[in-house]
Parts: structure tokens; C-alpha cells; sequence
């Protein structure tokens, strides 16, 4: 799933295909921030086979562009990535097909600020140009799981490579300008899924990491832009099992989340918890929470993570209900952890500002005025967030000249 800066929503997958040569084929839907269904295209290969939707991304035009993998002219999977514009117009299809015409099967696509395009996976890494002219192919020597890009156009591809974390930084041009490994303790199965990039060009990769024991943990990597390794944090869960992280975001204050499955035991079919951790930019952690997710069988749900306008962390999956078993869920889990954040809204000549406040059910909050972001703060009063976890502060004698506010727990 991917929204652009209108707030609109796209996303992506496979839908079955019935009729003479039944098969999937790409399907993605275009929703408005209200949930208005606004268009749906569809693609079937030239191969007239499965074709498998893997990623999605919308640049800052209204743009977007879907990846996946599709049945060329053989029995193999080619990489395919169609742009289409923001009312779904198909702009351009571009196929990679290796020289070794194996299954070339892409797993996540970018977009820089310039509105080049850069799709990883299974071999390679590629570089495309807006308009879809191919710029660049580069070997990856292994499974590239996730992208990123800094604001400079610097591209970030991690993955697994001979058993490792194996993280390559490209200049936007396609030069490679480092690479690391991360080999961790057991020096076993090591294999990064996610990837991201902080305002000051930081990396910071996640993934499972081998331990001693038969048992994963999570194991999350910070680099500099420079590829400097800066920390390393592991998190072993309670029961000393299998933790499996698969997501990782940063907020505006350079504050990691990561998060994944967590194994209250060890068996096949074990009962788990979503484990989601923050880490300031330095790597200390400051916070661990867990949400229960319940009984599961074989590969675990896979979670994702995204920071919200309102500072909030939101975390989203699939879980079973209880552990006898039962249909999958979606869950949705907000965490609102900040305990200030300041805000200036447009407030001149105003008769009355209306604070739309979110935080944890039923909790009080002090509300405070300023006229420069650093303070002094002047007390308005208390506000309570009500059940469903929102609540409204009333400010009826706003200053003329704008101010700035902040909610505290007092």
C-alpha cells in the first residue's frame, strides 16, 4: 500500500483470473482519503500466466508505480513495473528478464523526490527515470528484501546474501558507493527484511538473526550515510525463542520502531506477541511493548509499521483471535508515546482554536500556549481524551498574532 500527498490510497496484489487461461494478474485500486474508490487496473502479462504484484509506490506528481513478478514468453518470471498516472492512465510497462532467463521475481519498489523509480529483488537492482527510461542495472549478489532512498537520491537496497545481512548503498546514478554486511553471533542464517533512512541520511536495517539454541532474534543495524556502523541492538524475547522482526520505520526526531512476531514458546504452532521497540538514534532502547497475537502455524503474519501526522506510531498485522484457532484478523495497534508535541497552527485574527487532540483513553492532559516553540508556556487547562481515544480543547481567547501549543500530562 502506498498514499500520495493528496492523501489518496493505493493499493496492490494479485487477483484471480477465470476463462480460458485462468491465472492471476496484477490488480490495484486507487481509493480517496475518504475511501471512495476511484479507479482499478489490472495486468495480465504477455505470458498469459501468473503475474504477482509484489510492491507499490507513489511519488510527490500523483504518480504511481507497481512491481512485481510476471510469466514472460517462457515458463520463468520477469520483473514487471507499470507507472500509471494519479487517475490510473497507464504510462509505461517496463520488463526484466536476467540473461540466465531464470524466475526474476522483484520485492519492493521506491520513488526518490526527483521521481526516478528503483525496484530490488531477486537478482538485481534497477533504476528507472520517471518517464520509465532504464538508467541503471546493478547485480545484487543475493535476495534484496527492502528500499530506500535519503533525500539526496542516495538508494539503499538490504537483504540476505550466503547466509548474511547484506545492506548496498548506490549514488542515485547507479555508482556503488558501499557495502555491509552483518554476520551476528551464531554466524548462521542471518537475513534483513526492511529498511529505512532518517532526515540526516542515517540507515537502519532490521531483520532475524540466528542465535545459539535454534532460535531467532531480531536484529536491527545502524549505518551512516558513509556506511559507518554506528550500533547494533538485538532483542531476544522472554522465552528465548524465535523473534522474527519485519519492519522498521523512523519519525521526525530520528526515533526507530521496529517491530515483528515474538514467541511466547517453542513449539511449531506457538503462541506470539507483535514485539514492537523504539530506539533513540543512538541505539539506547527506550521502550518495548507487546500486543498479543495470538496461536499461529507455519510462516508467521507479516506486520508493518508507519509514524503518523500526529506523531503516533501505528502498527498493523493479522492475528488469530484465540488460540484454539479460528479465521485470521486484521489488527491495527496505535501507540502514542510522545508526551509533548508542539504545533503552530494558522491561528491570525482566529475568535477560536480547536485542538483535535489523540492519546491514551480516558487520560487527562494539560494544554499550554506559547508564542515561540521553546516557551515560556502559559497553563489553558485540562483536556480529557475520551474512550475511543480522541478528546477537543476549546481555546476561546486565542492571541492575535498566532501562538504556538503543546499538550502535557500534568
Amino acid at each position: 500500500m502506498a498514499v500520495d500527498s493528496s492523501g489518496n490510497v493505493f493499493v496492490t496484489g494479485s487477483s484471480y483470473r477465470r476463462g480460458f487461461n485462468p491465472g492471476n494478474d496484477y490488480a490495484t485500486i486507487a481509493y480517496s482519503g475518504a475511501g471512495v474508490a476511484l479507479w482499478t487496473n489490472r495486468y495480465n502479462g504477455p505470458g498469459d500466466g501468473d503475474d504477482q504484484a509484489s510492491a507499490v509506490a507513489a511519488d510527490n506528481s500523483g504518480r504511481v508505480f507497481v512491481t512485481g513478478y510476471s510469466t514472460g514468453s517462457g515458463n520463468s518470471y520477469d520483473y514487471a513495473t507499470i507507472a500509471y498516472s494519479g487517475s490510473g492512465v497507464p504510462l509505461w510497462t517496463n520488463r526484466y528478464n536476467s540473461p540466465e532467463n531464470g524466475n526474476d521475481q522483484p520485492n519492493a519498489v521506491v520513488v526518490d523526490g526527483s521521481g526516478n523509480v528503483f525496484v530490488a529483488g531477486n537478482p538485481v537492482v534497477i533504476g528507472y527515470s520517471g518517464i520509465g527510461v532504464p538508467l541503471w542495472t546493478n547485480l545484487y549478489g543475493g535476495v534484496a528484501r527492502a528500499l530506500a532512498v535519503d533525500s539526496s537520491g542516495n538508494v539503499f537496497v538490504t537483504g540476505a546474501s550466503d547466509g548474511d545481512y547484506a545492506t548496498v548503498a548506490y549514488s542515485g546514478a547507479g555508482v556503488p558507493r558501499w557495502t555491509n554486511r552483518y554476520d551476528g553471533p551464531a554466524n548462521s542464517i542471518d537475513e534483513a527484511q526492511a529498511v529505512a533512512v532518517d532526515g540526516n541520511g542515517n540507515v537502519f536495517v532490521t531483520g532475524s538473526s540466528y542465535s545459539y539454541g535454534e532460535r531467532f532474534d531480531y536484529a536491527t543495524v545502524a549505518y551512516s550515510g558513509a556506511g559507518v556502523p554506528l550500533w547494533t541492538n538485538r532483542y531476544d524475547g522472554p522465552t528465548n525463542s524465535i523473534d522474527l522482526a519485519q519492519a522498521i520505520a523512523v519519525d521526525g526526531n530520528g526515533i526507530v520502531f521496529v517491530t515483528g512476531s515474538s514467541a511466547k514458546n517453542g513449539n511449531s504452532s506457538y503462541l506470539a506477541d507483535y514485539a514492537t521497540i523504539a530506539y533513540s538514534g543512538a541505539g539506547v532502547a527506550l521502550w518495548t511493548n507487546r500486543y498479543k497475537l495470538a496461536r499461529f502455524e507455519g510462516d508467521p503474519p507479516t506486520a508493518s509499521l508507519a509514524v503518523g501526522r500526529d506523531g503516533a506510531l501505528y502498527l498493523t498485522g493479522s492475528s488469530l483471535p484465540t488460540v484454539t484457532g479460528g479465521s485470521y484478523d486484521y489488527t491495527t495497534v496505535k501507540y502514542v508515546w510522545r508526551n509533548q508535541l508542539v504545533i503552530q497552527p494558522f491561528t491570525t485574527g482566529a475568535s477560536t482554536v480547536n485542538l483535535m487532540l489523540s492519546g491514551n483513553p480516558n487520560s487527562s492532559w494539560t494544554v499550554q500556549r506559547a508564542l515561540t516553540a521553546t516557551g515560556p508556556w502559559a497553563n489553558l487547562g485540562l483536556s480529557l481524551i475520551g474512550a475511543n481515544g480522541l478528546g477537543i480543547f476549546s481555546d476561546t481567547n486565542p492571541l492575535a498574532q498566532g501562538a504556538f501549543y503543546r499538550i502535557t500530562q500534568p
